[in-house]
């Protein structure tokens, strides 16, 4: 009767550091369930975090952070409001491979860690968008074999998000982006939305 009592009135609660490992241990079984599918209206990957638009200026690494938001704005206006995205997985020979952001962040700057790239993600996001659309973005970091991914959660059913960036409506299509720039169908859209 005394081991009852324990068990009804003192449930074992899980220590956080397990809750934690074991939400990433189903978070990587995502991953690599993933990596066998193709790119989709729901899943994009990207290998890298710093790609700078010109070669000779190392210091720009906004140009791949603009296009990895770019991605989340067109998931988020896609037909099914939302998308999974991956940072740090390349193609090679046509399957999907963990090569990880691990070293790159070295180059964003001096001292950058995960945490200043999620500050970094967020802050440009907020100057980019809307305040409101950082709500619709989940940002995990995965640790697997060594090396660190970044996977991106976008679930949008508010309103149409617009990149300011640009001043351009982006749109996933399939598995890919594309930007509406034709004034009538850009407004159309927003009309759409609004209804």
């Amino acid at each position: 009767r005394y081991a009852l009592n324990e068990k009804l009135y003192y449930p074992k609660v899980q220590a956080p550091d397990v809750q934690q490992n074991e939400m990433q241990d189903a978070i990587v079984k995502e991953m690599l369930d993933d990596l066998n599918k193709q790119e989709s209206l729901s899943l994009e990957f990207k290998s890298s975090i710093y790609h700078p638009a010109n070669p000779e200026d190392a210091n720009d690494y906004t140009y791949q952070m603009k296009e990895i938001i770019r991605q989340c704005v067109g998931g988020a206006n896609s037909q099914i409001h939302s998308l999974r995205l991956y940072v740090g997985i390349r193609n090679l020979n046509g399957k999907y491979a963990v090569t990880g952001i691990q070293d790159e962040l070295p180059l964003l700057g001096k001292g950058y860690d995960l945490d200043k790239l999620q500050v970094t993600f967020f802050n440009m996001t907020k100057q980019l968008t809307t305040q409101s659309f950082l709500m619709c973005i989940m940002f995990n970091i995965i640790q697997y074999q060594g090396k660190t991914v970044l996977r991106l959660d976008i679930d949008n059913h508010s309103k149409r998000i617009v990149f300011y960036g640009n001043k351009g409506l982006y749109v996933r299509v399939g598995s890919s982006l594309h930007c509406i720039d034709d004034d009538i169908a850009f407004i159309d859209f927003i009309k759409q939305s609004i209804s």
